[in-house]
């Protein structure tokens, strides 16, 4: 891809090869924010670049340089995109076959315009009345990134761009960091005191990338067994042992968002974002929408100390059995 001069639009991307619909493109590359940070940076302005993860975290652009940021909106684009919460990642795929030389864009969707007020190029959709809109993400399938030792054999039985652009995935989701388009700081393990490897994301041997991650989903595996057995010998028996994509998730919530008003308000917090990020595992029935989980932690944001918790938890339990609730909430309390 190449940035450059998009007319009216200002800077856009280009393709500078062809490439077939389904390949993965790249990642949004963006600063996490919270809801509260977004608006202590957006005081007298509205913000351009922020691409939401989840109601109260996103990914803003505003100070990259990455390529993802120049993607221009168009109602019917050649990209779509996948969000994962637990990675707190967002993937960008096409969605036709492209020439060198073609535009990638994507939908920005409707209600983006409708906050700025302004009616875009390249869409022929009525912005004349604001609509309800909803912030599901788009079908479509989601490069897989292996995370066990047999979503990796899998991975090695497909082409080499893919097995390339599934390692890197999944050498991020263990804390590996971009540096810059040509460099990528890869982790040879989990846990304390970890080393890591600066390589060039394109041209570094398969081989090596591979023997990082299985270190990686090996060390994972034997930290979730010890504690398994460590959960075994827990007096609580009520309380969930959680994987560790799920403690993960709470641990990226914790470094960025900010903490409620008790440890309470916390583990209910937590189980909010377990159980609308997970809900098959946490057995729930009525899935938790975007908008219910926008009221829930604004109910929790908003109560100092009170009985939010207590009524949150209470409202979880319509969406799962409340054995499955008390046990996520015992879960979550420890972590908080």
């Amino acid at each position: 891809m190449r940035v450059a001069a998009a007319g009216d639009k200002g800077m856009g991307v280009y393709a500078e090869t062809a490439a077939k619909a389904g390949t993965f493109v790249c990642q949004y590359v963006g600063t996490p924010v919270t809801l509260l940070q977004t608006a202590q940076r957006y005081v007298d302005s509205d913000p351009d670049y922020l691409f939401q993860i989840n109601p109260d975290l996103y990914l803003d652009a505003m100070d990259s340089n990455h390529t993802s940021r120049f993607f221009n909106h168009a109602e019917h684009g050649n990209l779509n995109f996948t969000i994962d919460a637990a990675r707190v990642c967002v993937d960008f795929y096409l969605t036709q076959d492209v020439e060198p030389g073609v535009e990638l864009t994507f939908d920005y969707g409707m209600s983006y315009w409708l906050g700025a007020g302004i009616t875009p190029l390249n869409d022929c959709r009525n912005y004349t009345e604001k609509r309800k809109t909803t912030h599901a993400t788009p079908p479509g399938p989601r490069p897989l990134t292996p995370l066990t030792a047999q979503e990796l054999d899998k991975l090695m039985g497909m082409d080499e761009p893919d097995i390339r652009a599934g390692l890197l995935r999944s050498l991020e989701f263990f804390g590996g960091s971009r540096l810059d388009e040509d460099s990528i700081r890869i982790p040879l393990g989990v846990g304390e005191g970890v080393a890591y490897k600066v390589v060039e994301p394109s041209t570094e041997a398969i081989s090596t990338l591979e023997a990082a991650a299985r270190t990686c989903v090996r060390q994972v595996a034997e930290l979730q067994s010890a504690a398994a057995t460590a959960a075994d010998d827990d007096d609580d028996d009520d309380a969930l042992t959680l994987p560790f994509d799920q403690v993960s998730l709470v641990e990226r919530w914790q470094s960025r968002c900010p903490r409620f008003a008790t440890a309470e308000h916390d583990a209910v917090g937590l189980g909010v974002l377990l159980l609308w990020t997970f809900p098959d595992f946490h057995g729930a029935t009525d899935p938790l929408t975007r908008e219910q989980w926008e009221a829930l932690l604004r109910e929790l944001r908003e109560d100092e100390g009170g009985n939010g918790a207590t009524r949150v938890r209470a409202l979880l339990e319509v969406h799962a059995p409340k054995e499955a609730i008390n046990a996520l909430i015992d879960s979550t309390r420890r972590l908080a």
